[in-house]
């Protein structure tokens, strides 16, 4: 019994040291961040402005604006830049003395960013980067300090360099260099629509197609789809996720409207036209501008596909999304053929896959005079249709309504008209 009090007494002091010297490590590791840390904005309360050698953003009312022109800011690019200067840590703090030529320490007086918060501003430069290690020079001045320490960039860094003077490697030191060249405009929102467009009705327009319009909250277009095909859902709320995330990719404050391209398209919302350029400047990029805004937005590349469509990409335009009846062939021999779609062969799946792969564009006023005799009849429940094979296209005319569905010739042989390739019911 003696020793089983013991050894309770052991394990009990050995908890006790345990949690002492974890609670002293934690004390130390909050110390040392403390130290460490050189712009902890969480001290000066809200922050109203930012200002850096191309940027100068100003917060007014619960948002953020550019301070020249009034346009809205992108929070989150804010919070990433914070976050990313963040990582910014002190190394070792100098004293006065050891600083014999400021200039010396900080050659460029360019490279500074000011921060105003609620309770105080405070003033970031960047110094030289140091000869025999990666760290480097800041000051930092506000809130009663002014203080110059040795700091390094505590990210990690992605990339590949050699072992050899990896140690003293300008890497990090370049990479918080380009966040004082951030170019202008860079912390603006590039959205050009509203983050919620439900109660919209968008006017499109562009040279390829017919203007046409889209009413997002009851999924429909103007014009109506053709009297068996439908609307497709998914799709206008695809095209409705695509412009409410859409973003440019850079913004021209001061343009030439001389120099601009053609316009290939247009938006009309409720707050005004955009219009769609094919270049500035006889650029290869395609160019945006948007009502109330005094500016161009540039375009990332492709993206000005998101504009330049037909209204029948919102509609469905297959001919069966699958089949629940019995499927009749009449090949173009004259032979009629019932197809068992559980023993069916590699011609019928190509037949089958045709007929439930969404056409190119269909038609309601095809002259079906101007056709070749049709090559096959398919028919499953109330619908029957047409297969028509032309040089570079292959059609389907349903046969009541005469609507067309044209698809991009397949593969040769892909379809077979040999009633020897289907195998029929017994």
């Amino acid at each position: 019994m003696k020793n089983l009090f013991l050894f309770l007494f052991l394990v009990a002091l050995l908890c006790t040291v345990y949690i002492t010297q974890e609670k002293k490590g934690i004390e130390k590791a909050s110390s040392e961040d403390e130290y460490s840390r050189l712009l902890d904005t969480s001290k000066y309360g809200d922050l109203l402005e930012i200002q850096t050698p191309y940027n100068h953003i100003k917060k007014e009312g619960n948002f953020f604006r550019n301070f020249s022109d009034g346009h809205p800011v992108d929070l989150k690019k804010v919070n990433d830049f914070l976050n990313r200067i963040s990582y910014v840590r002190a190394v070792k703090y100098l004293e006065k003395e050891d600083i014999n030529n400021f200039d010396d320490f900080f050659p460029d007086k360019f490279l500074k960013m000011t921060f105003r918060f609620e309770n105080g501003t405070l003033e970031y430069r960047l110094g030289k980067k140091l000869d025999y290690s990666q760290e480097f020079y800041i000051q930092f001045v506000g809130q009663g300090r002014d203080v110059v320490a040795i700091s390094k960039d505590s990210l990690p860094f992605e990339g590949v360099i050699a072992k050899e003077g990896a140690h003293k490697s300008d890497h990090k030191y370049r990479r918080i260099k380009a966040l004082f060249f951030l170019p202008p405009n860079f912390f603006m929102k590039m959205n050009l629509f509203p983050s919620d467009i439900t109660n919209e009705v968008i006017s499109f327009s562009n040279i390829r197609n017919r203007d046409f319009t889209v009413d997002f909250q009851n999924y429909k277009t103007t014009p109506n789809p053709y009297r068996i095909l439908s609307i497709s859902q998914s799709k206008i709320r695809f095209l409705k996720k695509n412009l409410e995330e859409f973003k440019a990719q850079r913004f021209i404050k001061d343009y030439k409207p001389s120099k601009l391209g053609k316009v290939v398209g247009s938006l009309k919302t409720s707050s005004g036209v955009f219009k769609l350029y094919e270049s500035y400047d006889q650029d290869k990029f395609y160019y945006m501008t948007a009502p109330s805004i005094s500016g161009l937005y540039q375009l990332k590349p492709n993206e000005q596909r998101k504009f330049l469509f037909n209204v029948q990409t919102l509609w469905n335009l297959k001919p069966f999304e699958k089949f629940n009846q019995a499927i009749n062939l009449t090949i173009k021999s004259g032979k009629s053929i019932e197809l068992d779609l559980t023993k069916s062969g590699k011609k019928v799946s190509h037949l089958l896959e045709l007929f439930t792969s969404r056409a190119s564009y269909t038609r309601d006023d095809l002259d079906l005079k101007q056709l070749p005799k049709k090559s096959l009849v398919f028919n499953s429940g109330e619908k029957s249709f047409d297969l028509f094979f032309l040089k570079k296209e292959v059609i389907l005319v349903e046969r009541e309504q005469k609507i067309s569905y044209h698809y991009n010739r397949p593969l040769k042989d892909s379809i077979s008209l040999e009633s020897s390739d289907y195998r029929a019911l017994k």
